[in-house]
């Protein structure tokens, strides 16, 4: 009581004064000198992330021995395909090819090459990888319609900075086992209105060696990257960008198939309005439009042995756009919208040289157009402060159709109805549930339904020789939506020293896709077991599990330990093809004063379940060691890194189960790295 009566009579004293002071004569402050102090403007600058949605990319990619390929095959859920040293083709879970959305900053890109030589991520190197986006299953439907999932490389793009107003980067490094050099180089200018980067690369290697010291022929490759970004500051919280990537490539091996990639080149080009306005609901807009180019052409004239020479090259031109929309619908909602389009005309020749006879001449993809409009929703409402929900949807139209009076024909040797365009809808949805508990504990599950439909190569494919299970392919063109049910359960727990997730997930697919065997037709290709036709096989069923858990840097100790496997088959019990067994990912890194010090461990079960129809091989257990170390010196505003690696230590001669043509891996190989950078 006592303390509320002094607390009341301060309070009416403050209020006297007060009033006191503001009944004098204001004359008197008025005649005082006022002086304006400019403060310095004060920025707090920050270094630049990866993506922070999968630390794996973030843990290896500071890495300068790390090439896009390493990081990828050390992210949950993702494995690589391999036909030789140079282009693996990524594979989410069991999920592949025209299952799967694989995109550059958002854009589709198609490969020009019939035996998927060319994925889109061999068009970007490290040098301009700003991070990799992934998203599994049907719910990876934001830039496609898709039952695999999606993985986005987005590329660096000219930033504007106070902090850094010149960032230059060189390194240069070289491999033992194939005697590779590789160079790269980046340039990015920040001024008041205008940004510009600039990067290159160059590699070059020789034939690789496989443990034991066995030489692997036919798997050298040369290739250059280079690209350069514009941006420009608009008024009103808007900037213009435009980028551009080149990749060229010679020359390049591949020992597990019947030709090389005598060249190899892809144009990429966008121009991106961006827009975050200062109020209002609107977050951000992001509109882009962008046109590639891929050409590929196969080479077998370093081939030995060949019993007739053949020239196959392969053309794709993608145009598209799209307006990406995020806005708070409300205190609880999220709202994000895209809508866009995308036109893609590919075609593939083969002109074959049969000695002492005329050439023949045939399309193995006849000229085609395929058209993709879609409208993607997503909204995410939060129930309460640890709990939301996302509801997400996608519709997309696909047209597609032969184009020239040649393929036209030839199509209609197996179908008489070719020429007609095909029209599909594409529909997909799902659900995402996500609460967090005791402040740690995070869970959520996923219930997704997607729809994909047939690629150019399964609709439209003309004996197209398969070297994995021997068979000539002829495409469908009355090919069913493939569809898939999805479940996924996860949950994470997260504190200041360990970070732990996993992933359960059941997929059920309905209209498979798959090629069965034409026992009436007979094949083209000289010592084809025979020819398979893209068709709907019915059901099947992948179910998984994967895991990661990461030990956050305590004193100078960091770990990461990955845990990825699928299990696969037709609902006959029929193992489906290509299908990775167990695999883990084990890295402990200390660092201290500039150095540190990686040592990694990787291994993988022995895959026994195959598909004999697809003439599949049992692949055995492995188990590899990795060594790396590095020194970054700090000189003011110069960094100077030397880094170097033992990879597979132990020289183990092995394969990985998607590796075609039971062609063995690199043995043990050392590493050289050494790395420039200057900020100013």
């Amino acid at each position: 009581m006592k303390r509320l009566v002094r607390l009341l009579l301060l309070l009416i004293l403050q209020a006297t004064l007060l009033r006191s002071v503001a009944q004098q004569d204001l004359s008197v402050a008025d005649s005082f000198e006022t002086k304006t102090l400019q403060l310095r403007e004060v920025i707090i600058c920050d270094q630049p992330h990866g993506n922070a949605n999968d630390q794996a990319s973030n843990f290896y990619k500071p890495n300068r021995l790390s090439t896009t390929e390493d990081i990828l095959a050390r992210m949950m859920g993702v494995s690589l395909m391999k036909r030789g040293a140079y282009g693996l083709e990524p594979v989410l879970r069991v999920y592949s090819a025209g299952q799967i959305n694989l995109t550059i900053n958002g854009m589709r890109i198609y490969g020009a090459c019939t035996d998927k030589m060319d994925p889109a991520t061999s068009y970007i190197e490290p040098n301009n990888l700003q991070n990799i986006s992934t998203k599994q299953g049907a719910a990876g439907n934001e830039n496609g319609s898709t039952v695999g999932g999606e993985i986005d490389m987005v590329m660096k793009q000219a930033e504007f900075s106070h902090c850094h107003s010149t960032y230059l980067t060189a390194n240069v490094s070289y491999n033992s086992i194939n005697n590779a050099v590789n160079a790269g180089t980046s340039l990015n200018m920040s001024f008041d209105k205008v940004a510009f980067r600039i990067n290159g690369t160059y590699r070059k290697a020789f034939d690789y060696k496989a443990g034991g010291n066995k030489r692997v022929p036919h798997s050298a490759y040369e290739k250059s990257n280079y690209g350069a970004s514009l941006a420009f500051r608009l008024p009103k919280e808007q900037k213009l960008v435009a980028d551009y990537v080149g990749d060229m490539g010679w020359n390049i091996g591949y020992p597990a198939l019947a030709m090389d990639a005598g060249k190899a080149s892809a144009n990429i080009a966008s121009l991106t309005h961006f827009w975050n306005p200062a109020s209002g609901n609107i977050q951000n807009v992001e509109t882009k439009i962008y046109f590639n180019h891929i050409y590929h052409a196969m080479d077998d004239t370093h081939r030995e042995n060949v019993a007739m020479h053949m020239d196959m090259p392969g053309w794709s031109y993608t145009l598209g756009a799209y307006t990406h929309l995020n806005l708070q619908a409300g205190k609880r909602n999220n709202l994000k919208v895209r809508a866009d389009y995308a036109s893609n005309f590919s075609k593939a020749e083969m002109t074959m040289y049969p000695v002492g006879a005329s050439p023949m001449f045939m399309l193995t993809l006849p000229d085609n157009q395929r058209h993709f409009a879609g409208v993607y929703v997503a909204d995410v409402y939060a129930i309460a402060p640890n709990q939301s929900i996302q509801f997400s949807a996608r519709a997309e139209y696909m047209r597609a159709s032969i184009t020239s009076n040649f393929g036209i024909s030839q199509a209609k040797i197996f179908d008489a109805e070719a020429g007609q365009p095909i029209h599909r809808f594409v529909p997909s949805v799902n659900a995402i549930y996500t609460a967090t508990f005791a402040k740690y504990f995070s869970s959520g599950v996923t219930v997704a339904y997607g729809e994909r439909s047939a690629n150019a190569n399964e609709l439209f494919g003309f004996y197209l020789y398969n070297r994995f299970d021997g068979y000539d392919y002829l495409g469908n063109a009355p090919l069913k939506n493939e569809r898939s049910l999805q479940a996924e359960w996860n949950g994470g727990f997260e504190s200041k020293y360990v970070n732990v997730n996993y992933t359960v997930y059941y997929h059920h697919l309905f209209n498979y896709m798959m090629g069965s065997i034409q026992k009436d037709f007979y094949p083209m290709t000289d010592g084809a077991l025979g020819v398979k036709k893209y068709s709907n096989r019915g059901q099947a069923r992948i179910a998984g599990v994967e895991a990661k858990i990461v030990l956050n840097e305590t004193k100078g100790f960091q770990s990461l330990h990955t845990l990825k496997y699928s299990y696969a088959e037709l609902v006959n019990g029929e193992p489906l093809p290509l299908v990775p067994p167990l695999k883990c990912f084990h890295t402990l890194r200390y660092t201290i004063k500039g150095w540190y010090l990686q040592v990694e461990g990787e291994w993988a079960l022995a895959q026994k379940r195959v598909n004999t129809e697809a003439g599949e091989q049992t692949t055995p257990a492995y188990g590899l060691l990795h060594l790396r170390t590095g020194y970054k010196l700090n000189l003011n505003t110069h960094f100077l890194s030397i880094n170097f690696a033992v990879e597979n230590v132990l020289d183990k001669n092995y394969r990985e189960h998607l590796d075609w043509g039971n062609i063995s891996r690199p043995g043990r190989n050392m590493v050289l790295s050494l790395s420039y950078a200057f900020n100013r």
